[in-house]
């Protein structure tokens, strides 16, 4: 028996050193990696894509894993863009590094998102769609006639100031069009002898115009005119609110 000891000893030393690096090196660098290799896969076949993705990435390039987790974060993007999750679609998207069609795609929806809530008259909606839309994208050039078209129903509904705040959202580029609108709904007051109304609009247009002289210069005789044909029908009230805007 005292002549097993030692070799019991040595056996016991061989277990512990090959248990130790089993649990240590073994498992931890071939089977785990292995394991989680077949997990993620099967994360993505019942489309839990982002989870996948992560997973996917946390394997260090094992086998074709970095591959398969930027295609992962791409159908995570395709779920999101689907379910009508844009900014997460983007996130997916930029991920997996998704081709200049999938982002096509979002800034197009991007762009229909925020033309809708345009027709509602939803200015913080409508812009908040439109800072998704990526730079350099082709929509851009049409935002300014989705807010104009909300332009001119806030006017026509006398919410001026609401009105304002959607021309601010506009480009330097619309600005002439934009004094062009505020003059004709200037107009448009001054025939409803609303001359409140109609000032606030021709400061608009003033405020806009490329030209300012020019523009004060055609508000005075629009002013005049809408005060002679007020005198002519004998509203003398009006008229004399007519000619205080121009210091007559």
């Amino acid at each position: 028996m005292r002549k097993l000891l030692p070799l019991l000893i040595i056996l016991g030393a061989i277990l512990l050193a090959a248990a130790g690096a089993f649990l240590f090196w073994i498992y931890p660098a071939k089977i785990r990696p292995a394991q989680e290799y077949n997990r993620a896969a099967s994360l993505e076949k019942e489309g839990d894509y982002v989870l996948a993705a992560l997973t996917f990435e946390s394997l260090g390039g094992l086998k074709d894993s970095g591959a398969r987790a930027k295609a992962a974060w791409v159908k995570a993007g395709d779920a999101a863009y689907e379910a009508g999750e844009l900014a997460r679609a983007r996130t997916f998207y930029l991920k997996g590094g998704a081709g200049e069609d999938a982002l096509a795609s979002l800034d197009a929806a991007y762009y229909r998102q925020g033309v809708q809530a345009y027709a509602a008259n939803d200015r913080a909606s409508a812009e908040n769609s439109f800072s998704g839309i990526s730079a350099g994208s082709r929509y851009l050039g049409l935002l300014d006639q989705a807010r104009l078209g909300c332009v001119r129903r806030l006017v026509e509904s006398g919410e001026l100031e609401a009105a304002e705040k959607v021309c601010a959202c506009c480009t330097k580029a619309s600005a002439a069009e934009i004094s062009a609108l505020w003059m004709d709904s200037g107009r448009v007051k001054v025939e409803e002898k609303d001359a409140e109304a109609a000032s606030y609009c021709f400061a608009r247009a003033v405020a806009y115009s490329e030209n300012g002289d020019a523009a004060l210069q055609s508000i005075s005789l629009i002013w005049r005119a809408a005060a002679q044909r007020a005198e002519a029908a004998g509203d003398a009230e009006f008229a004399a609110k007519c000619r205080e805007r121009i210091g007559e």
